[in-house]
């Protein structure tokens, strides 16, 4: 019988694959070292010629971390493997809410001339976005000038201002909107 042996350092996964068949030999005893367990994989005939595999695992006493944040031993080495962790800490404040806003409006009919606009004549739109109605800065730029609608997402808490322009083929840009917000709580 032959007998292996691996070892693997403390918090580290273990998985073992053995692959056998009928009328396979059978291979030997596995035994894995992981701190704070004895884990010992045998395989053995079965009287149909199939192999299968006994697995043992057994905590060895006062070597296994514990939730008292104790200090746990290597039973291998007899050195220290560290600390178990500590429960985590909660924050002091609630994570920031994040939210979104859909912004909509009318595609333009008119220039602010008074001059007739066809939709051939649009080449899109501008979104602009900030803390402040008189600060704002260009968020997206839309090429499509059938689209009338788009969705800001990851806004943090506080209130949040918009406005659109449109764009015309030859780049001329209108305009704001009408200045619209929304407050995120």
């Amino acid at each position: 019988m032959k007998n292996f042996r691996s070892s693997v350092k403390y918090g580290v996964a273990v998985s073992v694959l053995v692959l056998m068949g009928t009328g396979c030999e059978t291979a030997g005893t596995i035994t894995l070292d992981v701190p704070g367990y004895d884990i010992v994989v045998t395989p053995e005939q079965t009287t149909d010629g199939q192999t299968q595999l006994d697995v043992s695992v057994n905590p060895v006493e006062g070597s296994v971390p514990t939730d008292d944040g104790q200090s746990a031993t290597d039973p291998q080495e007899g050195t220290d493997v560290g600390t178990a962790p500590s429960e985590p800490e909660q924050p002091s404040e609630p994570a920031p809410v994040v939210g979104s806003a859909t912004l909509s409006w009318v595609a333009p009919v008119a220039r602010t001339d008074g001059s007739p606009l066809a939709l051939s004549q649009l080449n899109g739109y501008r979104v602009y976005s900030g803390e402040s109605a008189n600060a704002l800065e260009k968020l997206a730029e839309i090429t499509d000038y059938t689209t009338t609608s788009y969705m800001v997402s990851g806004l943090a808490v506080g209130t949040h201002y918009f406005a659109v322009t449109a764009v015309d083929v030859n780049g001329i840009e209108s305009g704001y909107s009408e200045i619209g917000h929304k407050t995120i709580q």
